[in-house]
């Protein structure tokens, strides 16, 4: 029986150590050499946390010009990429890569709004699955690529890039800290921003002066926590009321909440009295 336990601790280490892979279809290789080699994702690349591979889409291109878009059959201005090019520039993907150990996401406008919530899904699916990310560009890619290579669209955002890199760097970003060894010190990523539809508290440093809230320099643990907790719910109030609807507030909370902002609004009416005299 112990040894039984002793080897499924064993294989749970072994998986929590497995890489994060990332394939990455593009059509500019180069945009992503400084982010594989600094800060976080740097260190995590030379642990071998991470590897990549980047398929560069043009060596698939047809022709001695390695044309990889045309214009779309239903009249709209600007390029497509072709399906068959990018099909060819995944395929050579699965030639070194069982089809069942990847996951394909196309980033688009149209695809799911990446939240932290979105984060932790993929990078649950990154423990098992290496994630390949095909950037788009020009006006995107032929529908039939999506359809058949695609398992899910994600959009970083309502508004429009001039290309899927970006939205790859993005997202990689997001994942990569997830994952355990990464960050230095896990307790960090507990208590972030977005954690259970929550910003951060305000946060301060040295030099000390009044201006910082002398409850953090109590020593007094439970208030200090008190404090951040209805910090954190008074700054997401104020500035993502779409974040403040999904979270649920207690009694307590919202009664601290209203006297955050009686205490603010009356703040800002003595400003204004004293401006006005």
């Amino acid at each position: 029986m112990k040894d039984s336990m002793k080897d499924s601790m064993k294989d749970s280490m072994k998986d929590s150590m497995k890489e994060l892979r990332f394939n990455i279809l593009t059509l500019f290789p180069s945009f992503f050499d400084n982010f594989f080699a600094t800060s976080l994702v740097g260190r995590a690349v030379k642990q071998k946390i991470v590897t990549y591979r980047i398929i560069d889409i043009r060596n698939f291109g047809i022709g001695r010009h390695k044309k990889v878009d045309d214009y779309t059959f239903s009249g709209e201005v600007g390029m497509l990429l072709r399906h068959d090019v990018l099909t060819n520039a995944y395929h050579s993907l699965i030639r070194t890569e069982a089809l069942e150990r990847m996951y394909t996401i196309y980033l688009a406008p149209q695809g799911k709004p990446l939240d932290q919530g979105l984060a932790y899904d993929l990078a649950s699916i990154a423990e098992k699955k290496s994630l390949t990310l095909v950037c788009g560009h020009y006006e995107g890619v032929d529908q039939r690529f999506i359809d058949n290579c695609v398992d899910k669209e994600v959009s970083i955002g309502d508004y429009v890039l001039s290309g899927g890199e970006s939205a790859a760097l993005v997202l990689m970003d997001a994942i990569i800290r997830l994952k355990k060894h990464v960050i230095g010190n896990p307790a960090s990523l507990r208590g972030e921003s977005f954690e259970k539809n929550l910003l951060k508290h305000h946060q301060y440093t040295r030099p000390f002066d009044k201006n910082i809230p002398s409850i953090l320099t109590s020593g007094h643990h439970k208030a200090i926590f008190d404090w951040k907790q209805a910090n954190k719910i008074a700054i997401t109030y104020e500035k993502r009321p779409d974040l403040f609807k999904e979270y649920p507030i207690s009694p307590l909370e919202f009664n601290a909440l209203k006297e955050h902002v009686y205490q603010k609004f009356s703040y800002q009416q003595n400003k204004k009295r004293s401006h006005s005299k």
